[in-house]
């Protein structure tokens, strides 16, 4: 079994209560998709730590806290099961540096998150992921 992490990238805007997302677009030998933060977890590392290294590793933002993991989806890829480890991490501004995995990035209100995403898993953790920062905001 391989096990990943997804991260929900999201910050709170000053000119609005509603957060913005931010998506990934992978490079055009990785059919130019988009996604949230990836990656597989190290050996002897935490879902955690792996969250918060592949958001660092990819975007060169730091977490304002804790990522917290909002849930699990599972898929089989080359007929091996994946578990990836679905998390929330807010940041506090939005200067991405991209990896060279990427092409590019957008930051992007909730209701324009899921028709960009390419994979099913990821539309379904992005759920899991907006239910947390309803959740948040409203204890705000």
């Amino acid at each position: 079994m391989l096990e990943k992490v997804q991260v929900h990238v999201y910050r709170q805007r000053d000119d609005s209560s509603e957060p913005v997302f931010l998506l990934l677009r992978r490079t055009a030998e990785k059919n130019s998709i988009w996604q949230p933060v990836t990656g597989k977890v190290e050996r002897g590392e935490t879902l955690e730590e792996a969250a918060v290294r592949e958001l660092l590793e990819e975007t060169g933002l730091k977490p304002k806290g804790p990522p917290a993991m909002v849930g699990v989806v599972r898929f089989l890829k080359n007929e091996q099961l994946v578990t990836e480890s679905v998390f929330l991490c807010e940041v506090e501004h939005e200067n991405v540096e991209t990896s060279a995995e990427h092409a590019g990035y957008e930051w992007l209100p909730m209701g324009l998150i899921s028709e960009r995403l390419h994979y099913k898993t990821n539309r379904d953790g992005f759920l899991m992921a907006c239910k947390e920062v309803r959740r948040r905001c409203q204890t705000r």
